[in-house]
């Protein structure tokens, strides 16, 4: 997970030195928007798992332990 975030602009910067010097800022752009919107979206969806996961495992044990 940490390599991703380090390779992917590298290659997106070397991809657009080959090819179009004009471009470049514009697609830096579109690279860096598309990764940080990315990432905080799996981040969010990683918290929410993990709250959903701890209430229904904490409310799966308070459960258990008021049976007894």
């Amino acid at each position: 997970m940490i390599i991703l975030p380090l390779i992917f602009p590298v290659v997106i910067t070397a991809v657009v030195k080959i090819f179009n010097q004009k471009s470049f800022g514009h697609i830096l752009l579109k690279t860096f928007v598309y990764f940080f919107v990315i990432t905080t979206i799996i981040i969010a969806l990683f918290l929410l798992a993990a709250y959903y996961f701890w209430i229904w495992y904490w409310g799966h044990m308070l459960a258990l332990t008021s049976v007894l």
